[in-house]
């Protein structure tokens, strides 16, 4: 099924950042544009591929926060991916505009 909403899809694409969930959502080894766009630098094929290894054998934690301790315990490892990825996780999910939050 095809996410039509801009917020929902993006909020798909960032769940490739839980190592969790990882193998079910990278395909082709590539990042999704709507990610990419945030990054300052170019994530490298090689930061992919160790990702995506790393993640294969992570153990999750029963822990929402399991994510950003993984990201910060491999900042050295994957500098660019680790950024973006961070930058993306620390991103409230919603879709409601501003304006409606208030009323």
């Amino acid at each position: 099924m095809e996410t039509k909403h801009s917020v929902l899809k993006f909020w798909k694409d960032v769940q490739i950042f839980n190592p969790k969930m990882a193998k079910d959502s990278i395909r082709g080894h590539e990042i999704p544009s709507s990610l990419t766009a945030l990054s300052d630098s170019k994530i490298t094929l090689a930061e992919i591929i160790k990702y995506e290894v790393i993640a294969a054998s992570f153990v999750a934690e029963n822990d929402q926060k399991a994510p950003f301790k993984f990201w910060k315990s491999y900042a050295v490892e994957m500098p660019r991916l680790s950024t973006l990825a961070l930058k993306c996780l620390s991103i409230p999910g919603s879709s409601a505009s501003i304006e409606r939050s208030f009323f």
